[in-house]
């Protein structure tokens, strides 16, 4: 998987989900209005090891690679009415500073799974947001271009995409995906977020 990819896919199942869905009923949660780029969420942070480290462990087959990488971080996000995810990549180095011709001494994130675990019947908003890469064909067909072609260039990751993700299943994504999560209206939605690290060499 490059850097900014994208699939969905299912790799938990039913039993796996009742699991995960016991251990967050098992662990404490800590409201925030603002972690980082999450607003107005629940965050329950999952220790390392522990009962269900089996199946939490199932997105490491997805890896490419595993060995190359490390877990950073699981946890489970609860967003209720009123909670949104700020457009944003999960890289560690600062564009700003690249842009500026300075080097990040930080590590990328690497990998990121976002895994749909239950929501309620009355959900409306909290759909993952993305920003795909312009793929613009080599022969346009359209009759009209209007503006300034700089907006849309060929690779530039500008293309907005809704990700209704079902239950059970897991989007996963490089670290230079900007995504985010679209606010919730009414209901809520629980998801399982796993971060892998690249190793350094």
């Amino acid at each position: 998987m490059n850097n900014i990819a994208l699939a969905v896919a299912n790799i938990f199942d039913k039993t796996d989900l009742s699991k995960l869905k016991a251990l967050y009923n098992s662990i404490e949660g800590y409201k925030f209005y603002q972690d980082f780029n999450l607003f107005k969420v629940t965050k329950k942070p999952i220790e390392v090891g522990g009962k269900y480290h089996k199946v939490l462990d199932k997105t490491r087959l997805w890896l490419p690679d595993a060995d190359d990488y490390y877990l950073k971080t699981n946890y489970f996000l609860r967003y209720e009415q009123g909670s949104w995810t700020r457009i944003h990549m999960d890289s560690y180095n600062n564009e700003n500073q690249e842009n500026k011709g300075e080097k990040s001494t930080e590590q990328s994130a690497g990998i990121t799974f976002v895994t749909m675990i239950d929501s309620s019947p009355d959900l409306r908003g909290g759909e993952a947001l993305v920003m795909l890469p312009h793929q613009e064909p080599e022969y346009i067909t359209f009759r009209q271009r209007q503006g300034d072609t700089n907006v849309a260039k060929k690779g530039m990751t500008v293309v907005p995409k809704i990700i209704n993700l079902k239950q059970g299943e897991t989007m996963v994504y490089g670290d230079r995906l900007p995504h985010g999560v679209a606010q919730v209206e009414k209901g809520e939605r629980i998801v399982l977020v796993t971060w892998y690290t690249r190793k350094k060499k």
